[in-house]
């Protein structure tokens, strides 16, 4: 047994534990809220609506993030019909089809991109699985 763990490299029982959260960071949280008033937020909020109205986009950036939250990721707009991705040469047709919709305009290539990574972890996932099914696990990997 090293460092606590088995030969699995698991934590063995009655290993020590780690250290934990630093003692008094809750506290520390609470002196900086206490010192700053809702007067200071209201000047802080004033100077970044200024430095956002004089040009600064780093500022107009934050001060739009705190007041409206930041934007959610868009989902890809799918316009395609993609065949079922049950093996590799269905995935791969998949592939083909978003490309040539980015291709004639009816995809966005920012749409296309993050689809064409999606296929690409369907298709390892099936390889990882397609593996395992053919080949006896590594002992180190077993999880009996």
């Amino acid at each position: 047994m090293t460092n606590g763990r088995d030969a699995r490299g698991r934590f063995a029982r009655g290993a020590k534990p780690g250290p934990g959260r630093e003692r008094g960071r809750k506290e520390h949280r609470q002196a900086m809220h206490d010192a700053v008033s809702p007067e200071d937020i209201a000047g802080i909020m004033r100077t970044l609506r200024d430095l956002a109205l004089g040009g600064d986009v780093a500022a107009a950036r934050v001060l739009l993030d705190r007041l409206l939250g930041k934007p959610r990721e868009q989902q890809p707009d799918l316009r395609i019909q993609l065949p079922a991705l049950d093996s590799a040469e269905q995935v791969a047709q998949a592939v083909r089809l978003v490309v040539q919709a980015v291709a004639a305009g009816q995809l966005p290539a920012a749409d296309g991109r993050v689809i064409v990574d999606l296929l690409g972890a369907v298709l390892e996932s099936g390889e990882v699985a397609h593996l395992l099914e053919q080949h006896e696990i590594p002992q180190p990997w077993r999880r009996d």
